[in-house]
């Protein structure tokens, strides 16, 4: 576990864009494409902030044009 631990601490951007784009798809019920790509990277800028916290991810992508314009 301390590995997977600090493999997942080294990359904590990739690993919160990763995390935003699978939350994106299930609230969306669809894949995220290339055209998202740049909404998801605006859904990293606040997060970043506050360390990553998962609530804050959720909040975002709620409150975010993807899953508002819907």
């Amino acid at each position: 576990m301390q590995g997977l631990k600090k493999l997942m601490l080294e990359d904590k951007d990739a690993n919160a864009k990763d995390v935003i784009t699978k939350l994106s798809q299930n609230a969306l019920g669809r894949r995220m494409n290339y055209a998202d790509s740049e909404i998801i990277r605006s859904l990293l800028d606040r997060p970043k902030k506050n360390d990553y916290k998962l609530r804050n991810l959720m909040i975002r992508i709620i409150a975010g044009k993807l899953f508002t314009k819907r």
